[in-house]
C-alpha cells in the first residue's frame, strides 16, 4: 500500500511540475519517499512485534497443556500414594491374622486363604502397574543435562502414541554430545516439539499413521529427521517456507508458525533443510531433516519437480527429482 501511494504521488508530480521542472519533480519525489521511510520502519516493526507476541502467547499455551498433564499424573500418582498407604497396612494384617490362624485350620483350607490372599495381592499389583505405566517416560533416559529434552520427547511421542498414531524413534549415542555445538537444550526441546507436532497434523485426514523419530548422525553431523505418513507439502508452503507463516492444514490446527519456527533455528545454526517425498507404497509419505553441516541449504527431493520449479522463484531452493 505505501509503494503504491509513493508511485501515485511521484506520478502525479511529474504531471503537474511537467517536463521542464524535472529537477523540482525529482527533489519533491525524494522528499516524499524521505517521508514515508519511517512509516515503513514503523510498519515493520509493529508486524514483527506482533508475531512475536503472537508465538510467545502460543509457547505459553503449549507450556499450561504440558503443565496441567503433569500436574493430572501428580495428582494421580498422589491419590495412588493415599490409597496404597491404607491398602497395604490392611493386607499386611490379613497376612499376619493368617499366620497367626494357621495352627487352626487343616492343609487344604489354609492353602485356600494363601491362594485368596495371593489374588488380592497380584490384582492390586497388576492394577498398580497400568496405572504407572502412562506416566513413566516413553523414551530412553538422555542424561541428567538433558531433562528437559527427554520431557518434551517423552510428551510428544506419548501424545502421538495415544492418538492412535504406531510411533517409533531412535537415538544415536553421539547426537547428543555433538548437537550441543549447535543447539542449546531449550532450542532443541522447541525444534523436537514443532517437527513431531507438525507431523501429527499432516496425518490427521490418512488412514495409515505412521511416525518414525531419529536423532543420528549423516556424515559426522547431527541430524534430526522426522518421516511420517501424512499428506505432502503443497506447493505453496515449499514456495514460502521460512518466509511466511505457511501451512497445508489450517482447517486441522495447522498455522505455519512451527515450520517458521524451525527455519529460524535452522539459519541461526547454519544447518540445511532437506525435504524428501517417500516413493509409494511404504510406510511414510514424506520426510523432513534438518542436517547441522554448516552448508544452509534447503533442498526438496520430489516427484513433482516440473511443476514446483514452474512456482518456485526463490534462489535459496534447490530441487531435485527423487
Amino acid at each position: 500500500m505505501c509503494i503504491c501511494i509513493i508511485v501515485f504521488c511521484c506520478l502525479l508530480l511529474n504531471y503537474v511540475l511537467g517536463p521542464d521542472h524535472h529537477f523540482y519533480a525529482v527533489l519533491f519525489q525524494l522528499i516524499i519517499i524521505a517521508m514515508f521511510i519511517p512509516l515503513i520502519v514503523w510498519w515493520r516493526h509493529k508486524i514483527k512485534e506482533s508475531y512475536l507476541a503472537y508465538l510467545r502467547e502460543f509457547e505459553l499455551t503449549q507450556l499450561h497443556q504440558q503443565i496441567n498433564d503433569l500436574s493430572a499424573d501428580n495428582e494421580r500418582l498422589s491419590r495412588i500414594v493415599h490409597k496404597d498407604n491404607k491398602l497395604v497396612s490392611a493386607m499386611a494384617s490379613s497376612v499376619l491374622t493368617l499366620l497367626e490362624k494357621a495352627p487352626e485350620y487343616d492343609r487344604e483350607e489354609f492353602l485356600a486363604q494363601c491362594d485368596s490372599l495371593h489374588k488380592e495381592l497380584s490384582e492390586l499389583s497388576l492394577h498398580r502397574q497400568e496405572l504407572l505405566v502412562s506416566t513413566t517416560s516413553e523414551v530412553s533416559p538422555l542424561g541428567n543435562s538433558h531433562k528437559l529434552v527427554e520431557a518434551v520427547l517423552s510428551y510428544e511421542v506419548k501424545n502421538a502414541r495415544h492418538s492412535g498414531i504406531c510411533t517409533k524413534y531412535n537415538i544415536d549415542s553421539n547426537f547428543m554430545a555433538t548437537i550441543e555445538t549447535y543447539l542449546t537444550d531449550e532450542e532443541l526441546a522447541h525444534i523436537l516439539a514443532d517437527m513431531i507436532q507438525n507431523a501429527i497434523i499432516a496425518m490427521k485426514a490418512t488412514a495409515q499413521q505412521n511416525l518414525l523419530i531419529s536423532l543420528h548422525m549423516i556424515n559426522g553431523n547431527p541430524t534430526i529427521s522426522v518421516m511420517d505418513s501424512g499428506t505432502e507439502f503443497s506447493p505453496e508452503v515449499l514456495q514460502n517456507l521460512g518466509l511466511a507463516p505457511c501451512s497445508t492444514h489450517l482447517d486441522e490446527g495447522g498455522s505455519g508458525i512451527g515450520l517458521m519456527d524451525i527455519w529460524q533455528l535452522k539459519i541461526k545454526s547454519k544447518a540445511s533443510m532437506i525435504i524428501k517425498e517417500l516413493p509409494q507404497p511404504g510406510n511414510y509419505t514424506k520426510q523432513l531433516s534438518i542436517i547441522f553441516d554448516g552448508k544452509n541449504k534447503y533442498v526438496v527431493f520430489t516427484n513433482r519437480k516440473q511443476e514446483l520449479t514452474k512456482l518456485t522463484n526463490r534462489f535459496d531452493m534447490y530441487i531435485e527429482n527423487i
